[in-house]
């Protein structure tokens, strides 16, 4: 299943069925920084499928709610996590 994730700054597409994820930014067009477009954003580069062990949201800070809950993905180079999570999957997207 594919699960599409919106965060504060970024969409979240996670491919479950081949343990894979990738992001896009919000805004219209590529990031400010052209450093997200390409290897030196590591984990973090957008457009580009990265693999992953597992993923979660979870409420990281609870003494500050307005950025919760977080995307938490894990992979192998280490723990990534991004505020103000909210999931939807293809067919929440089509309603």
């Amino acid at each position: 299943m594919t699960v599409i994730i919106t965060t504060l700054g970024s969409f979240w597409e996670i491919d479950e069925e081949n343990a894979r994820y990738r992001r896009a930014p919000r805004g219209v067009g590529k990031r400010e920084d052209p450093a997200w477009g390409d290897e030196r954003a590591g984990a973090l580069q957008d457009e580009v499928w990265h693999p992953y062990t597992s993923w979660t949201t979870k409420n990281l800070y609870p003494s500050h709610p307005e950025v919760c809950p977080h995307l938490v993905i894990h992979g192998p180079g280490g723990r990534l996590q991004a505020p103000k999570a909210e999931i939807y999957t293809p067919e929440e997207k089509a309603a």
